[in-house]
């Protein structure tokens, strides 16, 4: 196939990055032993050393502080509310849910726990029965039942958010008795339990969200309750003092939103805060300077950055427009302009992403090379006109004007617009999307499954390329109904394929969050639903901070 040729001229790259580690709080006791399907649906990546260590207690008899400050990311959140799709589908308000809700299961170290489901039994992993810990209340003090298991996912599951994508594959729901809860599946679903432990899988109140949807979705069932949330402002997190699960050793978490680079590093310095997610690029090197500071390194390898080619769309649609621009693109510089040291260009060729399971390192990457740029250029219909590109949040500004000025030198005349998250999503989701190409990043799990829900199926809730192959729809379907792990590689490595040599979308970078937490603070640890760190064991020693 002519991809194939042309890819054969590359070089071969390898896997190099490191899988980020769970966040694994103790749960508690379950009230029986719990029943974990057979191997096949717990199939995890090949282990490789974590990128962030489990989060450690404080030391025994630790003078702890009552208040945890925490500057969040830079973009501000809008909601909290799981039913939406701006929360489904993004890493800081996933980070804001974690705090105050809990999922049916957790998995550790590639093995399913126990959460608010105490054990579960399937025979054909269509038909799945839960059994419900009866030692849960919400934060307004009702017993958690299978009712509100049912009423959750029969609410959820037409709304726009993620919860579609999650609970879609459920045809009945039964409520057996209090605590027992049975799904019958439209299709075998090998991966299930991966979708139940997704924070947008969290289970909420009946009584509260009939009584109030804005109010009740903040009422759940995890280590801390919401005393206080102002949408883009700021979220207090009060320690819930009936939590079925292990207590939190700080009684009182405040996250707030500072859209000012400058003055998340002014707050870090004077002491208002304790913890900073992002800080500006060139304020870093001050605290990693700093025996009162600690720089966190967390390569982000389930989310990769990356340009899309809206396929509905004149000129970007054409195969040879597509490799004009994959030809044309130079990694590093991308990388380096759009996110300094924490930049780390991609090096595979697939677009699938490493950190994610079936990952396949034997796709080589295009190679940067301005004459066959020009060359597959020439052999497109374009000729000039200008093309749109959009992207949102200070890095992927930059690096969409490093690759406006890669595309300059072949010919490509980029006509690049800066928007805020909501204009860029407006504008790049959905059938109706109006873009023409996005500078982008999907917020992944490891699970293979959000390839489907979430990237390359045609009705992935995150494509933002309009890309419809009925084969891959197809082979992505029939990939999570295969028993056998083995097979399961295969098709993913076939999909692979096949979407490399159609290109609808090109990953460029990874990137190195780098929060900064000030001396004294322990206790973070890493959720891989999240995509980024959790801060359900956050403290600050005030004996060692001095």
């Amino acid at each position: 196939m002519k991809m194939r040729k042309l890819l054969a001229l590359t070089l071969t790259v390898a896997m190099c990055l490191a899988l980020l580690a769970a966040c694994t709080p103790d749960a508690g006791p379950a009230p029986a032993d719990p029943v974990t399907p057979p191997t096949a649906t717990t199939d995890p990546a090949a282990p490789t050393p974590p990128a962030l260590p489990p989060a450690e207690p404080p030391p025994e008899g630790a003078r702890l502080a009552d208040v945890v400050d925490i500057i969040s990311h830079g973009i501000a959140v809008p909601s909290i509310d799981i039913f939406t799709a701006a929360v489904g589908n993004s890493s800081p308000p996933l980070q804001l849910v974690n705090m105050f809700q809990d999922t049916f299961v957790r998995l550790v170290d590639g093995e399913f726990l126990p959460s608010l489901a105490a054990r579960w039994e399937t025979d054909d992993y269509q038909t799945w029965t839960f059994f419900l810990r009866d030692d849960v209340y919400f934060h307004n003090g009702d017993r958690m039942t299978a009712h509100d298991v049912y009423f959750t996912i029969e609410y959820g599951r037409d709304l726009p958010g993620m919860n579609r994508q999650l609970w879609g594959n459920i045809e009945t729901v039964e409520v057996i008795d209090d605590f027992t809860i049975r799904f019958i599946l439209d299709a075998v679903n090998v991966v299930f339990l991966h979708q139940l432990r997704h924070p947008s899988s969290s289970i909420l109140s009946e009584r509260a969200v009939t009584a109030d949807h804005v109010e009740g979705v903040t009422i759940g069932t995890g280590p801390f309750r919401v005393g206080n949330w102002v949408s883009g402002d700021h979220l207090r997190l009060e320690r819930f003092e009936d939590y079925w699960g292990e207590m939190p050793p700080t009684p009182v978490v405040y996250i707030r939103f500072v859209p000012e680079v400058a003055a998340r590093t002014i707050m870090m310095m004077n002491g208002e805060s304790q913890v900073a997610m992002e800080v500006v690029m060139e304020d870093v090197a001050l605290f990693d300077a700093n025996p009162d500071f600690d720089v966190i390194n967390i390569v982000q390898t389930t989310i990769p950055i990356f340009i899309a080619f809206n396929m509905n769309q004149p000129f970007v649609s054409e195969w040879y427009f597509r490799m004009a621009v994959a030809h044309a693109l130079e990694r590093a510089p991308i990388a380096a302009y759009g996110w300094g040291e924490a930049g780390v260009p991609y090096e595979g060729g697939t677009i699938w992403g490493i950190g994610i399971d079936y990952y396949y390192d034997g796709i080589p990457q295009i190679p940067f090379d301005l004459d066959l740029a020009r060359d597959f250029l020439a052999r497109s219909s374009y000729n000039g006109e200008p093309i749109e590109m959009i992207a949102s949040h200070p890095p992927m500004i930059r690096a969409a004007e490093m690759i406006e000025h890669q595309l300059r030198r072949i010919g490509i005349n980029v006509d690049f617009q800066q928007l805020d998250g909501a204009g860029l999503n407006a504008a790049s989701m959905g059938p109706d999307a109006t873009h023409t190409m996005v500078v982008h990043w999907a917020a992944l799990t490891s699970n293979a499954r959000d390839m489907n829900t979430m990237v390359l199926h045609s009705t992935s809730a995150n494509a933002r390329s309009a890309y419809n192959n009925p084969e891959v729809d197809r082979l992505l379907d029939l990939m999570f109904t295969i028993t056998d792990s083995d097979e399961r590689r295969a098709i993913a490595q076939e999909v692979q394929e096949i979407v490399t040599e159609d290109i609808p979308k090109i990953i460029l970078v990874y990137n190195t969050a780098r929060p900064i937490q000030a001396r004294g603070v322990g206790g973070i640890g890493h959720n891989p639903e999240t995509t980024f760190v959790c801060f359900r064991n956050v403290f600050f020693d005030l004996d060692v901070a001095g």
